[in-house]
């Protein structure tokens, strides 16, 4: 026999997810523009790493957008 318990009210996936990818989003960007406080440095961006840091930034931003506006949650 299968029992059903109500947990109340719940987060919604939507929310879940973009709690999960705006986090890497922020922390890419605050490492990438905070550099000098963060590490106490002040050292150049090579070209390499700012396309990392560009890439990495908007992947994470494009399954924000994915989450809002494709994804149907039921």
């Amino acid at each position: 026999m299968i029992r059903y318990k109500d947990l109340g009210p719940v987060v919604s996936q939507q929310l879940t997810y973009n709690a999960a990818y705006i986090g890497p989003c922020v922390m890419t960007a605050v490492f990438y523009v905070y550099s000098k406080q963060i590490y106490g440095v002040d050292q150049e961006w090579k070209f390499n790493q700012t396309i990392a840091a560009v890439v990495a930034f908007l992947h994470y931003f494009r399954r924000i957008i994915e989450s809002n506006f494709i994804h149907v949650f039921t």
